[in-house]
């Protein structure tokens, strides 16, 4: 970890950057940064059979992959380990791309016709504020002209208040981040005041991860309409929020 802080001292990020551009290095710099510290980790996913994404593509690397695994249990050289790990590789892979391909698009189609209705149930409603009288309207409209500039210390308060509970966009985990945090407070200090300053939320920060959750454990979780949509921001989008709300 302080060999991770030392790299990060170095960030070049001065005031005469715009502030998508100051996002971007923030996340790209501590995303390189963090590439160079960690060991790499494998994950296997086991493949269930019958599944609505499976196809005989599948079956063929699946028996490949097999084939790969006797001749190198048989003869135990290396090379054959290589090919049987490659090819291990090639299906899991095979597998990740399929899984997310197919729910994202039953999710995404779900969701998209559940906005719909919602969208059309406010443009209802919106038809009958219309009607309210345009004085009581004005009467309860306030200009709001500009934010007021935060310190470190207002951020590190917001911090501990929005709690360190990472998202999956995020440069660096939860776990790392708070290793780093008083490296990085001057830099979200300052993406922070030029968000306020330019009144300005940039598109990256709009970027959640939508990830549904039954509203009760006994309900049935092949039906979609039992489930909540919960969009995970990340870090940094939080704390600007909260930092605009305070």
């Amino acid at each position: 970890m302080d060999s991770f802080n030392d790299d990060l001292k170095v960030l070049d990020l001065n005031d005469d950057y715009d502030l998508s551009v100051l996002i971007d290095k923030y996340e790209n710099t501590l995303k390189e940064t963090l590439q160079q510290h960690p060991p790499q980790k494998r994950r296997i996913i086991t493949l269930r059979p019958l599944s609505p994404w499976y196809n005989e593509e599948f079956g063929q690397e699946k028996r490949n992959r097999r084939k790969l695994e006797r001749r190198w249990r048989a003869s135990g050289l290396c090379i054959d380990r290589q090919l049987y790990v490659k090819q291990c590789e090639t299906v899991n892979a095979m597998i990740k791309n399929a899984k997310t391909t197919y729910y994202s698009s039953v999710i995404s189609n779900f969701f998209s016709n559940k906005i719909a209705i919602i969208w059309k149930e406010l443009a209802i409603d919106s038809s009958h504020c219309n009607q309210r009288n345009q004085e009581e309207q004005y009467a309860q409209f306030v200009k709001f002209i500009n934010f007021q500039e935060v310190t470190e210390h207002e951020i590190e308060n917001v911090i501990d208040k929005v709690g360190k509970k990472s998202c999956e966009l995020d440069p660096v985990p939860a776990k790392i981040f708070q290793g780093c945090q008083k490296t990085l407070l001057p830099i979200i200090t300052k993406i922070s005041n030029k968000s306020l300053q330019s009144g300005c939320m940039p598109e990256k920060l709009k970027e959640a991860v939508l990830k549904p959750k039954l509203k009760k454990d006994s309900l049935e979780y092949e039906e979609y309409t039992n489930f909540r949509p919960i969009s995970n921001l990340k870090f940094l989008s939080k704390v600007i929020v909260k930092v605009a709300a305070v």
